[in-house]
Formats: C-alpha cells, structure tokens, sequence
C-alpha cells in the first residue's frame, strides 16, 4: 500500500465498517456500466444537444439571470500601455523600470486594474508585460482598493 494513500474517507461514503464498506463498494464496481457516450447523447434534449435533460430541466436553466460579463475589450496589452502612459505622460521604459516612485506605482496599477476590468489580459500577463511578478501586480491591485 502506498503511504500518501488513505482510504478511511472514501471507503466511509459506503459504509459504516471496514467490511460493509468493502462489500459495498465491490458490488457498485461490478454494476453494469448505464451511461455510454452514445446513450448520453441519445438523451440530450432535442431543441439544445448541449442539455442532458428534460423540458422542465431547460425551462429551469432559461429562467436563471444571464450573467453579466463585459464585453472583451478590443485593445491588446500593449495598446492600453500606451494609452496610459501617454495619458500619464510617462514613458513604456520607466513602467518597466525597477523604479518605486509613487507616480509610477500609481500608472502601473491602472494598467493591472484596467486590463482586468477590460478583460485585456490576466494579472500574470500584465506582470510579465511590466517586468513584475504577478503577486507584485495582485499586491498593487490590493493597496489601491
């Protein structure tokens, strides 16, 4: 038996003892497998193939509030760099810079927090873009709220 590998929960979930958890457990393994690739999608609804249910099921789903998600901005990273640091009247090298003035901390945590709200790019692309480590980015983000 290997050390890291504990059964105690797993075998818990199908009985009460170590025996009746074993029998339990053989006898769902020996079951016949119901589900197939070719009877769950015989199953699917026929208005919507990627609904595995009934009317009921569908009607429950259209019912739910559609999420809000923002539109993908159509700016890469680097065109909103430049829109901010044109704005800012800063330069691309000092963003990048290993500098800590508190303007340039500043202009780099409107890109972090724009290209996340803008949907631009993930934290970790905007920290390798900057030069930064993407706890750095997270960090700027946290101070700034």
């Amino acid at each position: 038996m290997l050390p890291w590998l504990t059964l105690d929960f797993g075998l818990g979930l199908f009985g009460s003892t170590v025996q009746s958890a074993r029998h339990s457990y053989r006898m769902l393994m020996s079951q016949r497998l119901y589900a197939s690739e070719e009877r769950v999608f015989e199953q699917s609804h026929p208005d919507d193939r990627r609904v595995l249910g009934c009317d009921e099921f569908l009607s429950s789903l259209l019912s739910l509030p559609t999420p809000r998600v923002k539109p993908r901005s159509r700016l890469t990273l680097a065109e909103l760099v430049e829109q901010v640091w044109i704005q800012r009247s800063v330069t691309k090298e000092s963003i990048k810079s290993s500098s800590k003035l508190p303007h340039l901390v500043r202009v780099r945590a409107e890109i972090a927090q724009r290209a996340v709200d803008e949907r631009v790019a993930s934290l970790r692309k905007v920290a390798r873009y900057l030069d930064r480590w993407p706890s750095a980015i997270r960090y700027l983000l946290k101070r700034r709220t």
